[in-house]
Formats: structure tokens, C-alpha cells, sequence
């Protein structure tokens, strides 16, 4: 995201008549790899701390043809950045004559098997069109219930807010996120209840702590190795060092955030660099609870992907946002995750 890496196919087949540019191709690595940027042009021979990794083959169509390049790799070891998907485009789209390609990132960010990429939801964030400034008025981030929200959690609710389909989505997602990192790699749970939609067997020396509005929920959640209590409404700072988690996540709440600011920039200073904050929703909710510009200024599911990842646009030091699309199916209820990468130094 915004770093560019040259690469150079080898063994390249005939390019095809009549085929004018290169589709996208999309490699998923099987092995996270640290890369430095390069410069687009040039691609300097350089040979300190290079290495040359092979990355297996590349499938490409045309009409009914499938054309296959092998794909070697010269890449920089630099620090520990991870890198999962990467989207290749050639520098010549008209052929193929000199082998090089422009590599766009998407840094930090695995695949997520159950997406749903050609959703209209997915593509938001791709074209956002950010303002210049913060859009949102007080009133925007006022609910129509303004009693404190420890009086609505004063008993707990141990109840589920989606379906079985969608909760398991989400665990899904939780599934692909936690296995690109070490398996010891700490995790936030804000807004947390009763269950966290977490992978049921996570390693026991994981860190993983639940902050929420009610200490019985809290306890009963299977995947916290510790909890606190917080209304992150009344004070959206967490009581945690910096750089502490390596995920931080929020799911099925993002919606009654009234200090989203706020809570955004103390999501990014707990995060470590290349750690990843993960905010899920879906089109249920407490009504009277959600704030007033979730169901009167945006009310569509696909304004609320567009409201979640400008509060990550709006909170510096944050990579651009991605939206996953991992709604079950029309039965189903529908269930959108929003990410964002803590930048780099």
C-alpha cells in the first residue's frame, strides 16, 4: 500500500495476439516475506542483502486459453514487515517483451477465504473520496437513549447479536488474521461481551484481553486470559502501555462508539507498528443505542463501510482501510469487516 517492489517473470510463454493488456493477477504467498520498496523504474542491481526466492507459477486467461509464467523474486530483507497478497500490473501493459512488473502491496492484510470480493460493499473503500475534513456533527454521534450506557448493561446479556452463520463468518475471518501472526501474538477485544467470535483453540501463551461494560459477561468469555470493565463511551482511552497488542478488535459495537476519534487514536497507540485493528458489523443493533448518523445521515450497509473506514482515514498513523465482505448469504444476516494496518516507522 503505497510501496512498490520490482519483480521479473521468467520463462515467459508467447505473449497471445489480439490480448492488449495483462489482466490483474493475485498471488497469495504461502510464506510471509520482508520487502523494501523499490523505486517503479530502473531497478537497481543492486546486491547487498538480496535474495532470491522462487514464488512457483502464474496462471493467466485469455477467451479459453490459460497461459503460465514462472515467477521468480528479488527481494530486500528489511525488518519484519509481512506482506500476504499482492497484485501485479505491468509497467508495459501492451506486452510482455521485457518481463517487468509494477507490484502493488497489500500490506499486513492475509487473505480472507470466505470474502466476498465482488460485493458492492467490498469495493467502497477502494474509491472513497474522503473529505477534506471531518464530516461528523455532535449530533451525528449522540443515540436517541442518552442515559449511560452501564445502565442498559447493568444485567448481563448473554445473548448473540447476529446469527449462527454470520457469527461463524467472523470467526473465520478471526481464523486467517491470527494464523498470519505468532501464535503467542497479544489481542484487545474492546466492547467485548460473553464471547469474542475468536478461533475456539488459541494457544495458551496468546494474551487475550476482553474490556467491556459487564464484568459477568466479561468472565464467562472462553477466549480471555484476563478482563477488565470500561465504558468506552464516557472515557474512550484504554488503560494499556503502548504498542502492547498485535490485534485489536471490535466486533458488533463500532456503531455505538459516540468518541470515535478519540477511541481510534487509542486504538493505533496500543497497536504495535503492522499490527491490525479489526471492526465488524452487520445491520443489527439496539436501536435507540447506535448513534443517530448510523440509521438518519448513513443508513445503508454500504454507508456504514464508508463511516467505519473514515474513522480510520480521519486517525493518523493509520494504513488505508479495507472492508472484507463475509456475509453469509441472503438468509443470512449480513456481517462486513472494516481493517486498518498501524503504519510502519
Amino acid at each position: 500500500r503505497g510501496r512498490r517492489v520490482g519483480y521479473e517473470y521468467s520463462r515467459v510463454p508467447p505473449w497471445p495476439s489480439g490480448m492488449s493488456r495483462l489482466p490483474v493477477l493475485m498471488l497469495w504467498a504461502t510464506n510471509a516475506v520482508a520487502l523494501r520498496a523499490w523505486p517503479a523504474a530502473g531497478f537497481p542491481a543492486r546486491s547487498d542483502s538480496r535474495s532470491r526466492l522462487s514464488f512457483g507459477s502464474v496462471e493467466y486467461r485469455q477467451g479459453d486459453k490459460t497461459f503460465v509464467a514462472s515467477l521468480e523474486r528479488n527481494v530486500e530483507q528489511h525488518g519484519s514487515s509481512r506482506f500476504s497478497r499482492l497484485a501485479l500490473r505491468p509497467v508495459l501493459t501492451s506486452h510482455l517483451r521485457n518481463s517487468r512488473f509494477v507490484v502493488v502491496l497489500c500490506s499486513e492484510i492475509p487473505p480472507i477465504m470466505n470474502a466476498r470480493p465482488d460485493s458492492r460493499a467490498s469495493r467502497v473503500l477502494d474509491s472513497p473520496n474522503w473529505p477534506k475534513s471531518w464530516p461528523y456533527s455532535e449530533r451525528d454521534l449522540q443515540p436517541m437513549d442518552r442515559l449511560p450506557d452501564w445502565t442498559f448493561y447493568l444485567l448481563p446479556r448473554f445473548v448473540h447479536h447476529v446469527d449462527d452463520a454470520a457469527r461463524r463468518a467472523l470467526q473465520r475471518v478471526y481464523e486467517a488474521l491470527f494464523a498470519s501472526r505468532a501464535v503467542d501474538a497479544p489481542c484487545l477485544d474492546i466492547c467485548s461481551s460473553w464471547t469474542s467470535h475468536y478461533p475456539e483453540k488459541l494457544d495458551p501463551a496468546r494474551r487475550v484481553v476482553a474490556l467491556g461494560l459487564n464484568a459477568f459477561e466479561l468472565m464467562a468469555n472462553p477466549s480471555q486470559t484476563e478482563w477488565r470493565v470500561r465504558d468506552l463511551n464516557a472515557d474512550p482511552t484504554l488503560p494499556f502501555e503502548d504498542e502492547a497488542f498485535e490485534f485489536v478488535t471490535c466486533a458488533l459495537s463500532i456503531d455505538y462508539m459516540r468518541r470515535p476519534a478519540e477511541l481510534l487514536a487509542e486504538v493505533q497507540r496500543v497497536l504495535r507498528p503492522g499490527g491490525l485493528a479489526v471492526f465488524s458489523f452487520s445491520n443489527r443493533c439496539f436501536v435507540t443505542k447506535v448513534v443517530k448518523l448510523w440509521i438518519e445521515s448513513y443508513p445503508s450497509d454500504v454507508e456504514h463501510v464508508w463511516v467505519v473506514g473514515s474513522y480510520f482515514h480521519f486517525t493518523q498513523g493509520f494504513d488505508s482501510p479495507v472492508c472484507v465482505d463475509v456475509s453469509p448469504g441472503s438468509r443470512s444476516d449480513p456481517l462486513y469487516v472494516v481493517m486498518a494496518a498501524k503504519s510502519q516507522p
